[in-house]
């Protein structure tokens, strides 16, 4: 081929693979039922084919914070993703998140997140971050090992 040939133009793809709820409709029962158990405070969303709970979760210093967890793409291969809305906490630059507010709760590579482990799972990994971002701002040591 020549620099003058412009050879075969490819037109962007969009592909339309069906969303992870979509092709395994028992998973997703099975999730509304564990969450509707043990966080019925919590309902779940769908917008623009984005799939998430969200709910109050109060620290033990009955401190509320309202959460939104979403389910990626891949689930359950990879763990949701939790953030808390309200308030907001990437004023005061946490660790243990990212810059986009998103929680690390944590060592991704430790085998907490398993393919059988459900959002109420990821949830309650959201509440022990709770109280260690409470701990941590009352001036002490984030509680536990950090990742390396």
């Amino acid at each position: 081929m020549s620099d003058t040939d412009p050879g075969t133009t490819i037109k962007p793809q969009r592909w339309h693979g069906r969303q992870w709820y979509e092709r395994d409709r028992e998973r997703l029962k099975q999730e509304e039922h564990v969450m509707n158990e043990k966080f019925p405070q919590f309902s779940l969303y769908t917008v623009d084919d984005q799939l998430y709970w969200r709910g109050t979760l109060r620290s033990n210093d009955y401190n509320r914070y309202d959460v939104k967890v979403f389910y990626p793409q891949s689930y359950p291969y990879e763990p949701p993703e939790p953030f808390i809305v309200e308030p907001d906490i990437r004023e005061y630059n946490p660790p243990h998140a990212y810059r986009n507010g998103r929680l690390c709760v944590f060592e991704q590579t430790d085998g907490t997140w398993q393919r059988n482990s459900t959002m109420a799972t990821m949830v309650g990994l959201v509440g022990a971050w709770i109280n260690a971002f409470e701990h941590w701002r009352a001036g002490n040591e984030w509680p536990g090992p950090e990742a390396d």
